[in-house]
């Protein structure tokens, strides 16, 4: 009996040897296995350290041409249009005749206020003797100096009047429309042609309120037209006010067009300085949209995790785009990207090498 008790305190604490002594080698082993299951499964990224650089924004806006001056211009006496020597088209000069009404009886109503100008002058004249000599008072001599004035200021009349007979270009330009024919009759106010002054020309565009401040008149301005076409040209105007209704700015870009060749209502793209501002530049193939459809790069922090940082695309030209908005230095990921979501851990792979950093922009 006590041969058995024996026996079965060896075999428990044989068993129980066993147990502790497994117990302790899992410890030790398990943690090196999980560590190389994790190693293993990390997904490896390239990236690269970029750094941001100071750079000149271009601001591009749409916009149209349009000439500096259009002007109606119209009659300013009544009658009937006796002659058109100019037609729609044809360019013309300060001075050059538009149009010709006829006189009908205003040479002889020019005469008639001539003659009376002289009639009340010799009234004048004679009262004034009178009056030296006692015989008119100060009331007659107050009425012939206004009958004067009066019959004055008529022949002033009638003179003008002739003279708006004929209705003359007031700057150099272009006949755009001539609503009327010989033998219409024109109502004083009534068009009777209207002028373009297209040099120089202007290019109109709309710019937003972030985009202002790079703006100051005088500045350097580019136009490209729908036929290829560039010009170059000068701010010359900036809006003060924006629109009610867009919330933009009004701007003018003044271009020289001394052979007219820039017509009026073109399409142009107008290419303006913009303000200098830190940004990072890379490949557009870097570019990548979250859920929400916003345009951000994917980045891996110090942790080595994933994350994705909106951006806004400064400036895109033919080597590469320029992101705005990202902090001064970032890990930026340039191969596995589209492999990798926000908050994964993987394993950065440094890619310092020149090309790299002539891509980046400042990478090193």
């Amino acid at each position: 009996m006590n041969a058995s008790k024996l026996l079965a305190a060896v075999i428990g604490f044989v068993l129980l040897g066993w147990l502790i002594s497994g117990q302790f080698l899992r410890s030790e082993s398990e943690p090196v296995i999980d560590a190389e299951k994790i190693n293993s499964a990390m997904i490896r990224v390239r990236a690269v350290r970029s750094r941001a650089q100071a750079t000149e924004i271009q601001i591009v806006a749409s916009g149209k041409s349009q000439a500096k001056r259009s002007v109606k211009v119209r009659a300013e006496v009544s009658g009937k249009v006796i002659a058109l020597p100019r037609d729609k088209g044809e360019l013309i000069s300060t001075g050059d005749l538009l149009c010709k009404i006829s006189s009908e009886d205003r040479q002889e109503q020019l005469a008639e206020a001539k003659a009376t100008v002289e009639y009340r002058r010799l009234n004048y004249e004679g009262i004034l003797k009178l009056s030296k000599q006692g015989f008119q008072g100060k009331v007659e001599i107050a009425s012939a100096k206004a009958n004067l004035m009066k019959a004055q200021s008529e022949y002033k009349r009638r003179q003008l009047a002739l003279a708006d007979l004929g209705i003359l270009a007031p700057f150099d330009g272009i006949v755009q429309a001539r609503p009327v024919d010989i033998g219409d009759f024109l109502q004083r106010g009534d068009v009777c042609a209207e002028i373009l002054d297209p040099d120089p020309m202007l290019v109109v565009a709309s710019v937003t309120q972030n985009e202002l401040s790079g703006l100051e008149l005088g500045g350097a301005a580019s136009a490209v037209f729908a036929n290829g076409e560039v010009h170059s040209g000068m701010i010359s105007y900036i809006s003060h006010a924006s629109d009610s209704s867009t919330r933009t700015y009004r701007i003018e870009v003044q271009i020289d067009n001394p052979e007219f060749k820039l017509r009026d209502g073109l399409s142009a793209q107008l290419s303006l300085p913009g303000p200098r501002l830190m940004a990072h530049k890379t490949s557009p193939a870097l570019l990548s949209l979250d859920d929400g459809g916003v345009v951000g790069v994917k980045i891996v922090n110090k942790e080595s995790i994933v994350a994705f940082l909106a951006v806004e695309i400064a400036k895109d030209t033919q080597d590469g785009v320029w992101l705005s908005g990202l902090p001064n230095s970032i890990n930026l990921i340039t191969l596995g990207q589209e492999m990798v979501f926000p908050g994964q851990q993987v394993v950065a792979v440094f890619d310092d090498s020149e090309a790299a950093g002539g891509l980046l922009g400042g990478a090193e």
